[in-house]
């Protein structure tokens, strides 16, 4: 279907039983909003990924740039954001790519574009 992303109960079920089914919370993650403008205006100034408490391990996320070199890198278990800076000073507009490692064994990859006035 087309869920939205946020933090479901999914119920399983086995094809030979005859029950309701065993509940298990899921995470649909919303990468697909990927451009920030982090400005300090309050709007699109970060990339957060919430709700991995769900997934009860430490997500990793890596940011590189455009010569593959690692720019950012946070580990957490609930809550991941990135402001779109390299230790505090804001990045040239562009394109950042990540990898995003979550502790079911999935992994994404992906880009970012990071708008800043230069």
């Amino acid at each position: 279907g087309n869920l939205k992303p946020d933090t479901y109960i999914f119920y399983l079920k086995y094809e030979n039983e005859d029950c309701e089914g065993y509940p298990r919370k899921g995470l649909i993650l919303d990468l697909d909003k990927n451009i920030i403008t982090p400005n300090g205006d309050g709007y699109n100034d970060f990339w957060t990924l919430e709700g991995l408490e769900v997934l009860q391990g430490s997500s990793q996320l890596q940011i590189f740039d455009r010569s593959q070199q690692l720019i950012y890198e946070e580990n957490s278990s609930s809550r991941i954001s990135w402001d779109g800076k390299i230790k505090g000073r804001p990045l040239p507009t562009s394109t950042y790519w990540y990898i995003l490692n979550l502790p079911d064994g999935r992994s994404f990859t992906g880009y970012i574009v990071v708008k800043n006035r230069d």
